[in-house]
């Protein structure tokens, strides 16, 4: 029994090295490479930092998000490998046990998965969420040919709203990668995993992770929780940028609470819920690969519809 104890112990700890090392080596590669100034990376802080050195501000977000990563990952993993969920893939590479069986089961899995987020994420941005999208995109170009264009711009770089160095393929990748690996581990392998503790918990154990309706539960909360803060996030930048073109003569009105709301709604629930049920069935590993595709995936659609259909 205590030589079990021993090996699920140090299974633990190369399974939280993977995937702590991994998710903070791609974050602060990320956040080298943002193409936000300082301000705007400075903003993420939860402690705020008053300094002009970018390296500093480096520094303090690269510790900031490393200390979130082990919280995900440390208890994220201890409430999964209860309930038996986790890295099953990494777990089976650590027992010298064949993985290819579990790669395969995962292929058509990740693939609609992938799919459900594509399509998501395409149809949020369809006309009916922006009913003023062409009077608004009008007006804007005319902004941008104007005089007091240079100085809202330079409001926005203040704010860290604006690039402040070319976006490469690169950084966007890394960016990619980072969003995906660090947005699984958080919203999957940590809350996802809590939630259906919680709920057996509740439930005095008389139901285990077999039971769907526990799965569906946990899934559609951590979707909800989802929407909720990309809505707020969102609108609360909007109302930002709004005000700053305002002052410089460019007046627009904030888009309806329905509108901005059914449009992260759609784009975020069914992926939300896709990638969880992926983390349950196939581990955090499928649901990472598929967040990372998606991300690639999505703007490259949108560029090929805009060229040949717009």
């Amino acid at each position: 029994m205590a030589h079990g104890d021993e090996i699920q112990t140090k299974l633990f700890r190369l399974e939280f090295l993977c995937l702590w090392i991994t998710s903070v080596a791609t974050t602060a590669f990320s956040i080298i490479l943002a193409p936000l100034p300082p301000a705007g990376l400075a903003r993420q802080l939860f402690i705020p930092v008053h300094t002009d050195s970018t390296t500093i501000i480096f520094i303090a977000l690269i510790v900031q998000k490393s200390i979130q990563l082990g919280i995900f990952v440390g208890v994220g993993l201890t409430v999964a490998h209860k309930i038996g969920l986790g890295a099953p893939l990494l777990e089976a590479w650590f027992r010298h046990k064949p993985i290819r069986p579990l790669l395969r089961s995962a292929i058509l899995p990740i693939a609609l998965t992938i799919a459900v987020l594509v399509a998501a994420s395409a149809l949020a941005r369809a006309s009916l969420f922006r009913p003023k999208r062409t009077q608004d995109l009008a007006a804007t170009t005319e902004f941008a040919n104007s005089q007091a264009a240079g100085k809202a711009f330079e409001e926005f770089e203040k704010l860290g709203l604006m690039s402040s160095r070319p976006i490469t393929k690169v950084s966007v990748g890394v960016l990619n990668l980072a969003g995906a690996i660090g947005g699984e581990l958080e919203g999957r392998l940590f809350e996802v995993s809590v939630i259906i503790l919680l709920l057996i918990q509740i439930l005095r154990g008389r139901k285990t992770i077999a039971d769907r309706p526990i799965v569906w539960i946990a899934v559609l909360i951590v979707a909800l929780f989802c929407t909720a803060e990309n809505e707020l996030i969102t609108r609360q930048n909007t109302i930002l940028v709004l005000n700053i073109f305002r002052e410089f003569g460019l007046p627009r009105e904030l888009p309806p609470i329905w509108s901005g709301s059914a449009q992260t709604g759609i784009r975020v629930i069914p992926s939300a819920v896709a990638l969880g049920l992926l983390y349950i069935y196939c581990g955090i590993e499928a649901s990472i690969v598929a967040s990372f595709c998606a991300s690639i995936i999505s703007p490259l659609l949108t560029m090929f519809w805009l060229a040949h259909f717009i």
